[in-house]
This record gives structure tokens, sequence and C-alpha cells, in this order.
């Protein structure tokens, strides 16, 4: 396991505005510099696992992307999957992600619920996207991730937030700082 230097960056959120005191959200994406021009929060569809056809547990799903640039699909982009429990607001929520490795006994306490038939929930991936030579190079990243997730609270479609994200060495990939990232609405 790679090993980590990071320091949380973190905000007490009472209003759907980003703290002043938190630079906008800006890094190093794949080795390259990256700053947010655009962020969108997708609510998604619900994750469920059924054990002997019985619905066991679901969770809700999301995906917070970061655009260079303010367009459907834009070059350079980190998204963040991540789920919680059905019905949990967003509002005020803080999820914290140590680096652990996937299949280990600390990974499965980080994300699963105790017992047989659990969903993931936390921040549960990160899709790292740079790209090169006229073609994307994306970077697939689900487990090794240091990272926390602040939210505020969301205002007439829009969710103003802190992230402080780091990936294992090899990925060269750390962002951080606040955000506000519009909300879209897709899956059932």
């Amino acid at each position: 396991m790679s090993s980590f230097t990071w320091v949380l960056a973190l905000a007490v959120l009472a209003s759907g505005a980003a703290p002043s005191d938190s630079p906008p959200a800006a890094g190093t994406l794949r080795g390259q510099p990256f700053k947010a021009a655009a962020a969108e929060l997708r609510v998604l569809g619900l994750n469920s696992v059924k054990v002997a056809g019985k619905v066991e547990d679901r969770a809700q799903a999301y995906l917070l992307e970061f655009k260079d640039r303010d367009v459907f699909m834009a070059d350079n982009t980190i998204q963040v999957w991540f789920a919680v429990d059905v019905g949990q607001p967003l509002d005020n929520l803080r999820l914290d992600c140590r680096p652990v490795e996937f299949g280990t006994e600390a990974y499965r306490k980080q994300h699963y619920r105790p017992g047989r038939g659990s969903v993931a929930r936390g921040i549960t991936g990160v899709f790292a996207t740079v790209k090169r030579g006229g073609s994307s190079d994306t970077a697939m990243v689900g487990d090794n991730i240091a990272a926390t997730l602040r939210f505020g609270k969301a205002s007439n479609g829009w969710i103003a937030g802190v992230i402080d994200l780091q990936l294992s060495k090899e990925h060269k990939t750390v962002f951080r700082g606040s955000f506000r990232a519009r909300i879209e609405k897709f899956g059932n």
C-alpha cells in the first residue's frame, strides 16, 4: 500500500455558500495542473443487493464531477462516486475515506455494513480523466483513496462544499478546495 501525506481541508458550512477562507478547488490531475471551471452533482439511482430474491440493502448513488470547462463532455475531469443511506440528506454531510486496499477487512469495514447482503457506502470510486494527444486517458480508482468531502446546504438546485482528495502516487492526482455544484437528477 502506498503511503500518504495529506491534510484535511475542512470547513463548517452552515449555508449553501462556500467558505470564503477556502480557495476554489484546484490541484493536479494525472500530473497536470487542474482547476475546476464547473461542478455537477448527479443524483443517480438506487444501488441494491438481493439475497435469495429479497432486497437486503439499498443505498442512494451520486456522482460529483469536476470539469475543466462548463460543457457536457469536458476534456479533463475528476469524478467522485459515492453512496449514502436512502433518505440521507446531503445537507451538512461529511464523508471521509481512508486509503485502504480493496479486498481487505479495513476496506470492508469502511464501506459495508456487517453481515451479508450489503451495498457499499461512502466514497467508492474516483475516475480521473485527462486528454492527451487527442485521446482520453482515464484512471479508474476504487481503493487507496484518501478523501474528505463536506457538503453545505442545498439551495435552488445548487450545493456548496469542500473537497480534499488524494490518489496514490502513481495516479498523480491531488485536488483540494471549495466548490459549488449544480444538482442534476438521474435514475429512479
